[in-house]
């Protein structure tokens, strides 16, 4: 507030934030809100109205979670989809990440914290499951740190890996997995 005619925009990241809650309606005709919102229980609470109808703008990932806070508040700021900016390499190894990593045949691949609020510990468990039915189940490869121990038949935790390792894996996966149900992307 004591900045406010000095500052042209303030740009707040994640709706969440103490600092979104209690500075946006500070400076509310100067700011820009990026929401990352997704369906999870804070977004219920009627105390988030003014920080989505408020600012001046809202920059939001995608049309769902556009849709998503215009469901929850109908009377939110106007918005742009703009997304997030991704720059991928145009070549990757493919067989080097194989080879680094002991991988044959074919795998998931999960790259993100290893938290329960992450979903890895249903995603782990539902991998069990699915190894014990089929002989053939894809391995489980998952790429980050975390709390959780990792374990389990036909999974590997490859700890933090390098951006070449990250792309690699991707490119040579089955699919992406990401079991957490509340992401904004």
């Amino acid at each position: 507030a004591a900045r406010r005619d000095t500052i042209d925009r303030f740009v707040f990241v994640t709706y969440l934030y103490a600092s979104t809650f209690f500075g946006l309606p500070l400076v509310a005709d100067k700011a820009i809100l990026v929401p990352t919102a997704h369906d999870e229980p804070p977004l219920q609470m009627h105390a988030f109205a003014d920080v989505f109808e408020q600012p001046r703008a809202l920059l939001v990932n995608t049309r769902e979670e556009d849709a998503l806070i215009r469901r929850r508040f109908p009377g939110a700021a106007r918005s742009r989809v703009v997304g997030v900016g991704i720059d991928a390499p145009e070549e990757v190894d493919v067989q080097r990440f194989r080879e680094a990593h002991h991988l044959e045949g074919p795998y998931l691949m999960y790259l993100g914290r290893l938290e329960a609020g992450k979903g890895v510990d249903a995603l782990l468990k539902l991998h069990a499951k699915l190894s014990k039915q089929f002989h053939d189940a894809p391995t489980l490869v998952l790429a980050g740190a975390g709390e959780l121990k990792v374990r389990g038949k036909n999974v590997r935790a490859l700890g933090r890996v390098s951006e070449a390792d990250k792309w690699a894996g991707l490119q040579g996966a089955v699919c992406a997995v990401i079991p957490s149900r509340y992401e904004s992307l």
